[in-house]
């Protein structure tokens, strides 16, 4: 059973098995925001915080064995090997063996929101969540103004005006300006995709992206465009479809310098200069540059319509086909208001006022005479 938390002013109330406890929730630290530290080492000067990362630090000064070790992941978790450099991790991250002992659920999450009934490992990940319901951002940034909801993240935003690049890969030397960002980096030289589909056993580099694939089968849109009301999976699709409407295309071609709305139509486009087909059919040997030929041998079509029923081999074609139901037609004319129900149909009538089909016409007229 989960722990259902309800707020009352700074409190949450905590319920499990029938019994009812209060403990108050953590206020930001003023410190943190104005930079005070007012604990002095005695020995080199430097300044601190907080009097306990005093205390660490003279360690250095008195040559603690503990400190020595500093930097090492020397503790070990006895059940599963995994090592930590500080004990309070260690017995945090303990607790997903112990669990068991408190709940007959193997790794349920005890602290659930009460707004929202997500459920989290640890309290203090439950009192960052809440900060997004309830609009509150209490890490500002002196340079900007910009203000942002946990430390973590107003840390790595700070880098951004210090030019500060501290994680390094060391198979390419490419630079991050944060761990987790690097860390689903190097996956991408590993190939390691730790997050995989219960559904369809597809596999991701990140949880985000498993999250945001888990909806192609859901059906979930929970982004929807505010110009035509069309419903998207993720934040980027609806960032990127958003430029169908405002003509906005920040990606060019170093060869031919064709704009393209979106990195994945660049790469795409890039293959036709190069001829690079990265997929090879096992069926007929044939190589391409997109994965959707396999679908011809199979037959496979794992796009259904929901209104007829109608199955599609891409999701670019169910989408397309949907538009027949809807009435959509997202691709304005800025010179007539005409409308378009899909990409090509509005590229072949824009030709009508640019001149181009005229001369395609004439130049198709020379070649039968």
């Amino acid at each position: 059973m989960a722990l259902v938390l309800k707020q009352e002013t700074d409190t949450f109330m905590w319920t499990h098995s029938n019994n009812e406890y209060n403990f108050p929730i953590s206020k930001p630290d003023s410190k943190t925001h104005t930079g005070e530290k007012p604990f002095k080492c005695d020995t080199c000067g430097k300044m601190f915080k907080y009097k306990c990362r005093l205390n660490v630090h003279q360690k250095v000064h008195t040559g603690s064995t503990r400190h020595m070790n500093r930097g090492k992941k020397s503790l070990k978790c006895d059940t599963c090997g995994k090592t930590f450099k500080y004990k309070c991790r260690l017995n945090v991250h303990q607790r997903v063996h112990t669990r068991s002992t408190r709940d007959t659920h193997m790794g349920e999450k005890f602290f659930k929101c009460y707004i929202c009934e997500k459920a989290f490992n640890h309290k203090c990940q439950l009192i960052v969540h809440l900060r997004v319901h309830k609009g509150e951002r209490p890490y500002s940034c002196k340079t900007c103004g910009k203000c942002l909801g946990n430390r973590e993240d107003w840390l790595i935003h700070m880098r951004e005006h210090t030019d500060q690049v501290p994680y390094t890969c060391n198979m390419c030397g490419k630079r991050f300006i944060a761990l987790r960002v690097l860390k689903k980096h190097i996956r991408t030289h590993t190939g390691e995709r730790p997050y995989s589909c219960e559904i369809c056993g597809k596999g991701f580099g990140s949880g985000h992206s498993l999250k945001v694939h888990i909806r192609t089968h859901t059906g979930e849109k929970p982004y929807s465009c505010e110009t035509c009301g069309k419903g998207l999976g993720s934040s980027h699709n609806l960032k990127v479809h958003m430029r169908t409407h405002t003509g906005e295309k920040p990606y060019s071609c170093e060869t031919c310098g064709k704009r393209l709305a979106s990195r994945s139509a660049l790469k795409g486009h890039i293959r036709t200069h190069t001829g690079e087909k990265p997929y090879s059919c096992n069926t007929c040997g044939r190589r391409f540059s997109l994965l959707t030929h396999m679908k011809t041998h199979t037959g496979e079509k794992p796009y259904s319509c929901k209104t007829c029923g109608k199955i599609f081999r891409s999701r670019s074609g169910l989408s397309l086909h949907i538009r027949t139901h809807t009435g959509e037609k997202p691709y304005p004319c800025n010179t007539c208001g005409k409308r378009f129900s899909d990409i090509s149909a509005f590229r072949r009538h824009m030709r009508v006022h640019t001149g181009k089909e005229e001369k395609e016409k004439d130049h198709q007229g020379d070649l039968h005479i």
